[in-house]
């Protein structure tokens, strides 16, 4: 269901893409293969926490606190 906000059509104003520095979109990936070496799950701490991340019978995965 679409709901009328207003009488007065205000066009979007289209700005020029920016450009993403190379260092920002330069995000490290990591296989889990290299993170889990043949385990179903591992253990991750982060600031003193710990969180286990495991791999689903279904080859998903699960993180929990």
């Amino acid at each position: 269901m679409l709901v009328k906000t207003s009488d007065v059509y205000e066009p979007h104003q289209q700005q020029e893409p920016r450009e993403t520095p190379k260092a920002a979109a330069a995000v490290p990936s990591y296989s889990s293969q290299a993170l889990f070496h043949g385990q179903k799950e591992i253990l991750i701490d982060h600031h003193g926490c710990s969180y286990r991340l495991r791999i689903t019978r279904s080859g998903g995965m699960i993180l929990n606190k």
